[in-house]
C-alpha cells in the first residue's frame, strides 16, 4: 500500500511525543527492583519516578556496572592508612633484586627536588651519585606500587615478558612533568597508576554472556549506587 503524501504526513508521530527525557539519579538505583537479566548482557529493573511506582524501565549493563565498582575497590585498597589533611600515600612493595634504569642529567634534578612526591606514588629510589655528570644517570629502584607488582604477576601467568622497569621510568616522568606544570600539586593517583587499576577493574569485572541470578543482580545494584560515581565506567564514559 502507497500512502498518499498528505496521509504520510498525519501517519508520522513526532519522536519527542514517543520518547520523553528522565534524568537518572543515585536514589533511583538505591530504591530500583531488579525484575531479571536480559541475554547474559544487562540488568532489567524497574524504579519510581515522579512518586509514581514502577513506572520507569531501566537497563544496566553489567560488566560496565561491576567493573565501576571494581574500580573504586581498587582505588580504595590503593593508599596506605593516613592521617587526616596528609596527601594519601600509594601502597608500595619492594623489588628484589632491585632493579635499574636510566635517566637523564636533568630528570634527576627533578627527581631530587620531587623527591618527597615520588615517594609518595610508592618508588623509592637511590642514585647513582658517581655517574651525576654523565649524559645518563643510573637510578636504582627499590621499590614501585604495589600495583605494579600485580600486574606484572599477572603478566607472568600469560607468558608476557616483564614491563615494570619501562612502567617505573613512564610514571617517574610523566609524575615529574605534572609536578613542573602545575607546581607541586598533582593528582592523588598518578595516570599511569589509574590506566593499570582500570585494567585491573575492566579484567575481573563480570562479562557479557554470564549468568547472573535475580539476588547477584539486586547486589550488584546497591554496590554500583555506594559508588562516587555510579554513572561513569572504569575507561571515563
Amino acid at each position: 500500500m502507497v500512502n498518499k503524501p498528505g496521509n504520510c504526513v498525519r501517519n508520522q508521530i513526532p519522536i519527542h511525543n514517543m520518547v520523553q527525557p528522565h534524568r537518572f539519579t543515585r536514589d533511583m538505583l538505591e530504591s530500583m527492583r531488579v525484575l531479571q537479566q536480559l541475554d547474559e548482557k544487562f540488568i532489567v529493573g524497574v524504579v519510581s519516578y515522579r512518586g509514581n511506582d514502577d513506572d520507569l524501565l531501566v537497563l544496566i549493563d553489567q560488566h560496565a556496572a561491576h567493573e565501576r565498582v571494581r574500580l573504586e575497590q581498587l582505588q580504595s585498597e590503593l593508599f596506605e592508612n593516613i592521617s587526616t589533611g596528609s596527601r594519601p600515600r600509594i601502597k608500595s612493595s619492594p623489588v628484589s633484586p632491585p632493579m635499574e634504569i636510566s635517566l637523564f642529567a636533568e630528570e634527576i634534578r627533578l627527581l631530587k627536588t620531587f623527591q618527597s612526591e615520588i615517594e609518595r606514588i610508592g618508588i623509592h629510589f637511590s642514585i647513582n651519585e658517581s655517574l651525576e655528570e654523565s649524559d645518563e644517570v643510573s637510578v636504582v629502584i627499590q621499590a614501585v606500587p604495589s600495583v605494579f607488582v600485580e600486574r606484572e604477576v599477572s603478566e607472568v601467568k600469560r607468558g608476557r615478558q616483564s614491563v615494570t622497569a619501562s612502567k617505573v621510568k613512564e610514571l617517574i616522568r610523566e609524575h615529574l612533568k605534572q609536578n613542573l606544570t602545575i607546581r607541586g600539586t598533582p593528582a592523588i593517583i598518578p595516570k599511569n597508576i589509574f590506566q593499570v587499576i582500570s585494567s585491573q577493574a575492566c579484567h575481573g569485572a563480570v562479562k557479557f554472556g554470564e549468568p547472573l541470578g535475580v539476588n547477584e543482580c539486586q547486589q550488584l545494584v546497591m554496590n554500583l549506587f555506594k559508588c562516587h560515581l555510579p554513572f561513569q565506567c572504569a575507561h571515563g564514559r
